[in-house]
């Protein structure tokens, strides 16, 4: 073969990749058979387990410990959890449908059916307490006033045997325009009824239908956490009340030691019932007279600066208060002025303001005139014995008022004139003087000094001051009237 070698046919043979593929096969079919089996007894045993928490807690979030859960397979009805004592539990849960009890001793027991899976791993347990109660809502004249806050009374009655905390109620109105807080907090004490203030707002662009403006609307109250409601209908909304004051102005005109009264009328011209009413004066100026002083002589009843309306003023309807001006005799000529405020309830928002202005035209005076019978005596040296004379004194009580208290006279300049020489024979004081009244029983004796012996006749010896002394009813002060009485010796 021309030293070239030749192969047989039978002896060179290559292999197809199809032949070489099914050479193959059966690893690949384990190896997929393997990843399968491992798979499933990964995902079956530790791939679907999760960390799942309960948190176990009353309706106002408080966490509760004295309690019991179990947990229960729904598929296998078997118990797969269970702990004491916490108010928390940790555990590893498969992914599936479970059946959760809590007990408790202080609530009843707690069942809820609940789906573990890779988004719901944390569940919240509530425990509620039965309630034996019934709710009654009230509402004041079954009127909800636009543009205030109105006050709605809400009764809870409690008929069970325990005290029951931290209620929660909420409130709905059948028109969405009208809306009120939720009221928490609530206490609920055994056999008594507990009232609660609820305050509903109303918005200023409210609509309401045919049926809301002849029938009313309906307000809805349940107490959170239980399945306790009450409605009722026929809740109204009315336009804002009118108050109307009169007068407008108040002005007094008097004189000290006077009185005069003012009647205020208040008289209801809106929509409904007007609560709340009060007066009050508010002094601003006292011209020539104390401010605090003047601040008394003015009042409702004495010595009140505020007064109120205890009852509803209805609609169309009208009361009076009196206000009094009561000037005494210390007032002094000048003008009191200030206002009276009437205002309703905060929620109401209603304010009238009365200016007035109060005259004091005429002042009291305290006036005495006292006529000496003789206030200038020529007393003689005549041996040894030195003459003496006796008067009296005349006194007028000119004034506009009583003198209540005694009126005395004593010797001043005691110095130049002893009150030996100036004695007052039926004592030195009177008990009081009526107003214009006269007193002419009051006798005084001047005696000689023996020093008036050795002057020459004519000279004028001495001199004696006499104080006339009197509190003043008017301003309470002791008023002083100084006289004088010369003592001539000779002639």
């Amino acid at each position: 073969m021309d030293g070239f070698s030749t192969l047989d046919s039978e002896e060179y043979y290559e292999q197809s990749p199809i032949e070489k593929i099914q050479g193959y096969l059966p690893m690949i079919i384990g190896a997929i058979v393997l990843i399968a089996i491992v798979y499933f007894v990964y995902t079956f045993f530790i791939g679907n387990n999760t960390d799942v928490t309960f948190s176990i807690k009353d309706i106002s979030g408080k966490p509760i410990t004295g309690n019991s859960i179990r947990v229960f397979s729904s598929s296998e009805n078997k118990e797969v959890f269970k702990a004491s004592g916490k108010a928390g539990y940790d555990t590893k849960l498969k992914f599936g449908d479970y059946k959760i009890t809590v007990s408790s001793s202080d609530f009843p027991l707690y069942v809820e059916n609940i789906a573990v899976d890779q988004e719901n791993n944390a569940f919240d347990v509530v425990l509620k307490k039965q309630y034996k109660l019934d709710l009654g809502i009230a509402v004041t004249n079954n009127k909800l006033i636009k543009g205030i806050d109105n006050s709605i009374e809400i009764t809870i009655t409690n008929n069970g045997n325990e005290d029951i905390s931290d209620l929660a109620l909420d409130l709905n109105f059948s028109n969405k325009a009208v809306m009120a807080d939720s009221v928490n907090s609530i206490m609920a004490i055994a056999g008594t009824q507990t009232k609660i203030k609820a305050i509903a707002k109303i918005q200023p662009s409210i609509t309401l239908s045919r049926d809301e403006k002849t029938k009313g609307i309906t307000i809805s109250a349940k107490v959170v956490g239980t399945n306790i409601s009450k409605k009722i209908d026929g809740i109204f909304i009315i336009e804002k009340p009118v108050l109307e004051v009169s007068p407008k102005e108040v002005k007094m005109s008097l004189s000290a030691n006077d009185i005069k009264t003012q009647e205020i009328n208040m008289q209801n011209k809106g929509g409904s019932p007007i609560t709340g009413i009060s007066l009050e004066i508010l002094i601003d100026d006292s011209s020539g007279n104390d401010k605090e002083e003047a601040a008394n002589w003015v009042y409702f009843t004495s010595p009140g600066k505020t007064t109120e309306l205890l009852e509803l003023l209805p609609e169309g309807q009208q009361r009076q208060k009196s206000f009094t001006v009561n000037a005494p005799k210390a007032a002094r000529l000048g003008t009191i002025s200030g206002s009276i405020k009437i205002s309703t309830a905060k929620e109401i928002g209603i304010e009238n303001i009365i200016p007035f202005s109060i005259e004091i035209n005429k002042e009291v005076g305290v006036k005495l005139t006292v006529d000496f019978e003789m206030d200038v005596f020529n007393l003689k040296f005549n041996g040894n014995k030195y003459p003496s004379q006796t008067k009296k004194i005349i006194i007028t009580n000119n004034s506009d008022v009583d003198i209540e208290t005694p009126i005395t006279f004593n010797v001043s300049n005691k110095d130049e004139c002893s009150e030996d020489w100036f004695k007052f024979e039926s004592g030195n004081n009177i008990k009081s003087l009526k107003k214009g009244e006269k007193n002419s029983n009051l006798y005084y004796t001047v005696s000689a000094p023996k020093e008036v012996a050795i002057l020459e006749e004519g000279d004028r010896k001495a001199f004696c001051k006499i104080n006339m002394s009197y509190k003043n009813p008017v301003n309470e002060k002791t008023e002083v009237q100084e006289f004088t009485v010369f003592i001539n010796a000779g002639s």
